[in-house]
């Protein structure tokens, strides 16, 4: 208790020394504490660029261009100590390029880009402090991703024919090379001429295969056509065509003058046997036909001849008939 009281008699006293000053009419004293150095934190003193070690490959980083590279391509700032290198081949995809050169691989190459510009890269390789990125790699598993979103939602997409061969066409969608079997897409000649006049211009495609881990994309125009016309060719439909190809397996038949065709299979000719096809049918021919059935998943249309027969072997007695007066016209020649 002694001791307490005496703590309390001190604290009474300690408080009560700057009243009886004030009271006096002396000037209160305030001792004032030194003044301490503020140290102002940004957030940049946290920040440690990522080493090397901590980057994988495939990874996808932001890529700043700083400038050319002395040998070629550019400089590139990721965030790490060291500016990474972008090579020429990797700096955009370019579907049309089809072999390696100095700044190109197929599907990709070499264009110009501008200090400060940023964009998404995917790492390519690391050694050490050097690290290697592609724009292009990015670039083209972002469309990968888009084509795949268009296939599931069955939707057209309007492709610019980059190329022509004797197979197709190969066209541009979201700069990957996609092909186009003629079969698909209505050719408009045999001529180097009018087959070079399609470079440039624009065709509907959907999807036949989207297949990423083999890089095979197959597109179709035929599919587009189907999808508009499906009110006209539903099954048990009776169309005019005309036909444009024998095959052993049967005929080709041109529906519309935008190249949509069906196939005439040769067991669909006749309910008579059909040994040969050009015996019974040939180019240039006008058939009556019905639809048997539409395929809109690979733009197929199966046709009939013999289900329009009031006798069976009418196609085969309508062809025989012509055989004879075809003949009979060349002899009185």
């Amino acid at each position: 208790r002694e001791a307490m009281r005496a703590a309390m008699t001190t604290a009474t006293l300690l408080l009560a020394a700057p009243c009886f000053a004030l009271l006096a009419g002396r000037p209160l004293s305030v001792r004032r504490a030194p003044p301490r150095s503020v140290v102002r934190l940004d957030a940049t003193a946290f920040y440690k660029p990522p080493t090397p070690a901590s980057l994988g490959l495939d990874e996808i980083v932001t890529c700043t261009v700083l400038g050319p590279a002395p040998a070629s391509g550019y400089f590139v700032d990721i965030g790490s100590a060291k500016p990474a290198l972008l090579p020429a081949a990797d700096v955009c995809l370019l579907p049309n390029v089809t072999k390696k050169g100095t700044h190109s691989k197929p599907g990709q190459g070499w264009r110009d880009l501008e200090a400060g510009d940023v964009y998404e890269g995917q790492i390519i390789g690391v050694s050490g402090d050097d690290i290697n990125v592609s724009l292009a790699c990015a670039q083209r598993s972002v469309a990968w991703r888009r084509v795949k979103q268009i296939e599931d939602e069955d939707v057209a997409y309007n492709a610019t024919v980059l190329r022509v061969s004797e197979a197709g066409a190969t066209v541009s969608v979201e700069r990957l090379p996609a092909f186009v079997p003629w079969s698909h897409w209505h050719r408009p000649g045999d001529t180097p001429e009018q087959l070079s006049s399609l470079i440039g211009s624009e065709i509907r495609v959907k999807f036949l295969e989207v297949d990423r881990q083999s890089k095979r994309l197959m597109a179709s125009n035929r599919r587009v056509q189907l999808q508009e016309r499906l009110a006209e060719l539903a099954p048990g439909q009776v169309v005019s065509g005309t036909v444009t190809a024998i095959k052993d397996y049967g005929a080709v038949v041109r529906l519309s003058d935008d190249g949509l065709d069906g196939l005439l299979h040769i067991s669909q000719i006749s309910q008579g046997f059909v040994n040969n096809v050009s015996a019974i049918l040939a180019i240039g021919q006008e058939v009556r036909c019905v639809v048997i059935k539409v395929d809109v998943k690979d733009g197929s249309v199966s046709l009939s001849t013999k289900r329009l027969e009031q006798r069976p072997g009418d196609m085969l007695a309508a062809a025989s008939a012509k055989w004879a007066a075809d003949n009979k016209e060349a002899t009185a020649e």
